[in-house]
């Protein structure tokens, strides 16, 4: 007879949090086998525990949905570990996803966009036509990424009550990590921030003072959506001749960051890591790690290039 995929789930959720062990690892169980179960035509603990089917189906969703090999190995990790649970607990003899081919991919160089690219979408973030409640909005929008480096559903996901004034007149805002994952981070607001915040304030509040989302829509009597934050980038990049993405922030944010000489750990707390080797990653596939000793082997070459031909 067959298994629901998720006939177990709240048993393996209330098991496996008993132990001490992560949250944010029962919500990426929990969201990897609903996708599989509304996308794919497994339904069952029997059908997702066949390799060659499960196999199958996610290297098609990864061509069909344009994913990396990360987001593959990533979804095929939160299954097994639902799986693995499964078989200790004896609800299944064998676990075969363990034998399910990983994705290998060259790693490529990470888009970030530079010093000089970020300079000009500001400037035309302040230029473009739009109407005022847009101009107020995406200033402080660009602003608050260009300083975080938050991740744009944080952003977006951010409240009126998460910015605090403090007697002195000064701002903190806090951001929540993805779907709450790690720890909320504070950070203080400069006074160019605190004046491109304060404008879009006032005026957002003649036009909808009791949305609670931070970021509100000019077309709509709701929050700010992704699609219209993608849209903004989209447009920008068309004007600009470059590509913008949120992302692109992200990595500058950290690259500009390791220019200045802090820590892979602080530039990781700064950007809501909880590894440091992710925060390696965004800043090695952007040379930063190796500019200056690409520099100094150049100098070497140079000298010695030099002394030859005396």
């Amino acid at each position: 007879m067959a298994t629901p995929l998720l006939e177990h789930f709240e048993e393996f959720k209330e098991k496996y949090l008993r132990s001490g062990k992560s949250e944010v690892t029962v919500r990426s169980v929990k969201d990897a086998l609903k996708f599989i179960v509304r996308n794919t035509v497994i339904k069952t603990i029997e059908d997702c525990n066949d390799s060659i089917l499960l196999e199958d189906t996610l290297y098609e969703m990864k061509d069909e949905r344009n994913w990396s090999g990360v987001t593959l190995n990533s979804y095929l990790k939160n299954l097994n570990t639902y799986f693995i649970w499964l078989k200790k607990r004896k609800y299944i003899k064998e676990n075969d996803l363990g034998s399910i081919q990983r994705c290998t991919e060259e790693q490529k160089e990470q888009y970030t966009l530079s010093e000089e690219q970020v300079m000009k979408v500001i400037a035309q973030v302040h230029m473009r036509q739009q109407t005022r409640l847009q101009r107020y909005r995406n200033v402080f929008f660009i602003d608050l990424l260009r300083f975080t480096g938050a991740r744009p559903c944080e952003l977006l996901n951010v409240e009126m009550q998460h910015i605090i004034k403090a007697k002195d007149g000064t701002y903190k805002i806090i951001i929540k990590g993805r779907n709450q994952k790690g720890r909320p981070r504070y950070y203080p607001c400069p006074s160019w921030l605190r004046d491109s915040f304060e404008t879009y304030r006032d005026h957002r509040a003649k036009l909808r003072e009791n949305e609670n989302f931070l970021f509100i829509s000019s077309s709509k009597t709701s929050k700010w959506t992704e699609k219209g934050m993608r849209g903004l980038f989209r447009r920008l990049s068309e004007e600009l001749g470059f590509r913008v993405t949120a992302y692109g922030f992200r990595r500058f944010v950290a690259t500009y960051l390791n220019k200045q000489g802090l820590s892979l750990k602080e530039i990781g707390r700064h950007l809501g890591h909880t590894r440091e080797s992710t925060t390696r990653t965004y800043i090695e596939r952007s040379c930063c790690l190796t500019d200056a000793t690409s520099r100094a082997m150049d100098e070497f070459m140079k000298n010695n290039d030099n002394d030859s031909n005396l």
